[in-house]
């Protein structure tokens, strides 16, 4: 129940793995959440995520939720395969900048990110 007649949408962001047994494992110490955005339905996070070190057996799950007094309703998600983006990407170069369609059952929308590879140090 949201108090607010608005959505106050926020992500939580985290990199997982399929084991040999094709579950989705979520790495430790990966799980980033944005702030929330009260009363929008269409929030700008201009949120930088970083992960220090990601291969190419890693995805990136995004989940999105309204915010609400008594519970966290969920509004969609994605996964997304890192190898693309590796293999693409130039260190310290221009980021990828995709918008990406929300999933799950009643999700509707769309979230744009922006991936890129830092350069060597």
């Amino acid at each position: 129940l949201n108090v607010a007649s608005r959505p106050a949408p926020y992500c939580e962001i985290k990199l997982v793995q399929m084991n040999a047994s094709g579950e989705w494992l979520s790495l430790s110490g990966t799980l980033r959440r944005t702030r929330y955005v009260p009363d929008t339905a269409d929030p700008t996070w201009g949120e930088t995520i970083k992960y220090p070190a990601v291969t190419q057996n890693d995805y990136l799950f995004l989940k999105c939720f309204d915010k609400d007094l008594f519970s966290q309703d969920e509004m969609g998600e994605i996964l997304l395969s890192l190898t693309e983006f590796l293999q693409t990407l130039t260190p310290g170069g221009p980021p990828s900048i995709n918008w990406y369609p929300l999933q799950g059952q009643g999700a509707t929308g769309t979230i744009q990110l922006s991936i890129s590879v830092p350069a060597m140090s």
